[in-house]
């Protein structure tokens, strides 16, 4: 596995891991990079799959994507892709992206599909 999200369970005194989402589907396209760093809000998580060069808009509730930013496993400097995106930040429909390559922030408002 590259990289993935991992689901914990508190049993007493120790966690232990109940489900790892390496991605959310059975595609190559669809699996995560190494590099992952995570924001959420309520039933929104943003994930910056780094190494993909792109940012996974998902209702973490259902593992639903609702939303992808960027040209996966493809990167650029136009509107369109981004270059080695680190950090998210999530508030409500507003969300910033480090798009580490690029040395820019970008601003991205969400709109529920």
């Amino acid at each position: 596995m590259k990289g993935g999200c991992f689901c914990y369970l508190l049993t007493g005194r120790v966690f232990r891991v109940t489900k790892v989402l390496d991605g959310w589907g059975a595609q190559p396209v669809q699996k995560f990079g190494k590099r992952l760093r995570f924001a959420v809000d309520g039933a929104w998580l943003l994930v910056s799959d780094t190494d993909r060069h792109r940012v996974i808009w998902l209702d973490w509730t259902e593992w639903k994507v609702l939303g992808i930013f960027g040209e996966t496993d493809r990167a650029g400097n136009d509107f369109w892709h981004l270059n080695f995106p680190t950090f998210v930040a999530l508030k409500g429909n507003k969300a910033i992206v480090a798009d580490s390559g690029n040395q820019r922030l970008i601003r991205l408002q969400l709109q529920f599909p």
